[in-house]
Formats: structure tokens, sequence, C-alpha cells
């Protein structure tokens, strides 16, 4: 009795879940083509499972047939084959969970096409009734089927972020500004329509001037045309020659240091003169310091320094020019301290070698006397320093006034006593 009951209930168990399997090889039928490696995979395991129940039956057949006073043996089968049929049930809920993600993801993902279906159409609408109200004739309006136009970058346009495009005026180079402008486009996959938003808003002054007041419609709703009418108008044909005749007649300008004056003819050189040796490497050298506006520069430069490249020569200038500041803010540092509150202190040292007379030619004559002192052996800007060497020529110049009075009153003495 226990071995019919094990029997039937395992039998019933089994057509319970044949019946299951089929209903589900039903569903999996109506899915799409992405989900027959996971039908596979379920055939397989119904197979499997076909396998081990015939197994099972026959070793229980078996089992019954042989030799029934075996029961350890029976047991352990038993339990054997029902571990089989657990396993085999995991697996069977793991294939019905995959089923029923697989169904989620598929819809989900027909949604979205949907979606970017709809907005597509809606831009293609949009774009037909734009060309229709700026242009009455049918022949104008483009080919929506034409039109390079892609839905998934307009979507996710929003969320990148792009380089922000200076604006043209017709004041900048046209050949720096569009080669920028084409590698930026070239990066971020712009199509036509999204270059000609890009550019648009960009054209300001005489290039806004240009396109919106002298181009039709039609120029400006393509690219290509447009940015062929821009490049034939602020294009500048620049030759060798000309790169050349602008190097011959550049000078230094005023407020120009020698490193941008340096740069800007090495650039002109270079245009000029494409494939450069060692040779004529010592023209923009000559020219560099013909073109100096400081003659004292030059001359130092040129004949004391002697560079052999205008690299040596931009650093020579750079550094004579530093110490003429230096000397410049030194001068004006004796002028300060010469002016400040220790002009009293002169004053009174001045009035007391030498009172009762004028004081300001006094004071001028020494002040330029100290001053040229001065210049011959200070060479540093503290201002500490300098009074105190003030003081020391003030002291030395006390001690010789008082030595010529001294010598003054010996004079005059015995001639006092012969009156």
């Amino acid at each position: 009795m226990d071995r019919d009951m094990v029997l039937t209930r395992h039998r019933a168990r089994e057509e319970n879940d044949i019946i299951q399997i089929r209903n589900e090889r039903q569903n999996v039928e109506h899915s799409n083509s992405e989900e027959l490696q996971i039908i596979n995979t379920d055939e397989q395991c119904c197979s499997s499972y076909n396998r081990q129940s015939q197994c099972m039956t026959s070793s229980k057949l078996h089992m019954s047939a042989g030799d029934t006073h075996d029961n350890n043996a029976m047991s352990q089968s038993i339990s054997n084959i029902e571990a089989k049929v657990a396993s085999l049930e995991n697996s069977l809920l793991h294939v019905t969970q995959d089923l029923t993600h697989a169904l989620k993801n598929l819809d989900l993902q027909n949604n979205r096409d949907k979606s970017l279906d709809s907005h597509r159409q809606n831009r293609l609408q949009s774009h037909r009734l734009a060309f229709s109200e700026s242009n009455t004739d049918s022949d104008s309006i483009p080919d929506p089927d034409n039109l390079m136009f892609n839905s998934s970058m307009h979507v996710n346009r929003g969320n990148k972020h792009y380089p922000k495009l200076p604006p043209f005026t017709g004041k900048e180079s046209w050949n720096v500004w569009f080669t920028r402008y084409e590698d930026v486009a070239k990066r971020q996959r712009w199509t036509l329509d999204e270059k000609l938003d890009e550019i648009l808003p960009r054209l300001q002054g005489i290039a806004g001037e240009f396109v919106y007041g002298q181009l039709n419609r039609d120029t400006i709703s393509d690219n290509k045309s447009l940015c062929k009418e821009l490049s034939n108008r602020f294009r500048i044909v620049e030759t060798s020659k000309t790169f050349w005749v602008q190097f011959s007649h550049r000078n230094q300008k005023c407020g120009e240091t020698a490193e941008e004056y340096a740069d800007e003819l090495k650039m002109l050189y270079d245009k000029a003169r494409v494939n450069r040796d060692k040779e004529t490497r010592k023209e923009d050298l000559r020219r560099f310091l013909d073109g100096l506006i400081d003659d004292k520069s030059r001359f130092y430069v040129e004949f004391i320094k002697e560079p052999k490249n205008i690299d040596e020569a931009v650093f020579q200038t750079v550094c004579f020019q530093e110490t003429k500041q230096k000397k410049r803010s030194y001068n004006e540092n004796i002028r300060h301290i010469l002016t400040d509150s220790d002009n009293s202190d002169i004053e009174c040292d001045v009035a007391r070698i030498a009172p009762g007379k004028n004081k300001t030619r006094l004071i001028k004559k020494e002040v330029n006397s100290v001053h040229e002192n001065l210049s011959n052996k200070i060479e540093t800007n503290d201002i500490d320093k300098l009074r105190e060497i003030v003081r020391a020529e003030l002291n030395a110049l006390t001690a010789h006034q008082n030595q010529v009075e001294f010598h003054k009153s010996c004079n005059t003495a015995p001639k006092a006593q012969f009156m």
C-alpha cells in the first residue's frame, strides 16, 4: 500500500509538472527571438526531468519486482529520487523567473521605442511646418526621409555637457574660429541640423549683420551654404609673401614687451619660411634687433652680449630692461628720502654749520653732492640703509665745515689784533 501511494503521488506530480511545462511552452512560443535561448534551456530541463522520471519509474518497478527484503536500499533510493525531484523543481522555478524578467524587459523596450518614434514624428512635423511657413513654395520643403536626424541624440542632448564656443563677430580670424567649430562638431558627432543650431546664435556684430541682412533664408537654413558664404566673406587670403612683408615691416609697438614682440616675429617668420635652418633663423634675430624701440637696449644686446639666436636676444633684452627699471626705482627712492621728514634734520645741520646764510642754495648743493656719492655707492633699494648713508655723508660734511671755519678763524685772529 505504501508503495502504491508513493507511486500515485509521484505520477500525479509528474502530470502536473508536464501540464505546467506545456503551458509555459505555449506562452514562450508567442515571445520574440530574444527568448529562444531561455526556451532551449527550458526544454533541456524538461528532457532531463522526463529522463529522471523515467529512471524513477523504472527503479520503482524494479524495486517492486525485485527483492522485497532489502528495505534499507529501497528507502535510500527513494530519498535520492526525491532529492533529484526537488532539484528539478528548483531549476524550473529559476527558469520561470528568468522568463518573467525577460518579458518585462521586452515590454519596457517596446514602450521606449514607441516614445522615441512619437518624438521623432513630432520633430519632423514641426520641421515641415516651419519650412511651410517660411516658404510658400512646396519644392523648397525638404523631404523628411532625407533629413539627417538622430532622435536618440536629440533626446539625450540635454543631459550632456557641451563646450561653449566663442561668438564670431567678424573681427576674429575666420580660419581659427571655423577650425575650432569643426573640431568640436566632429568630437560631439553633431548632425547638420545641430551644427546649424550651434552656429546661428554665435553670429554677432558684423557677421550677424551680413548673415541676417544679406543672405536669403535658403542659405541660412543650410549649414554648408552658410559656412561657404561666411568663408567667402571673412576669410583672409594669406600667402608666404604676405607674411614675409609683414615680417620685414614689423617693429616693436609702444607698450609691447620684448617677449610679445619676439613671439609675433617667430609666428610671421614660421609662416613665411616653412622649412627653416640655422642660417635662415638669423634673419628673425636681425629683425628683432632692428625693431627694438630702446636704442640702448639694442646696442647693449647686439654689440656687448652678441646673442646667437632670437631667444638669447630676448633674454638679454629683458635683463637689461629690468636693470634699468631697478635703477629708476632707486633714483625715485633717493628723491623720496631727500624730500621726507629727514630734510628737517639736514636743515638743522646746515644751520648749525653756516648760521645766518642762505639755506636753499647750500642745501641744494649739498644734496646734489650726496646724490652723486650715493649713485656711485648704492645698489640697493633698502630705505633704512639709504638713510644711514645720508646721515654719514652729512656728518662728514659737518666735520669738513668745522675744519673750514677753524682755519678761517685762525686766519682772521691776527688781523683783529693788528687792527
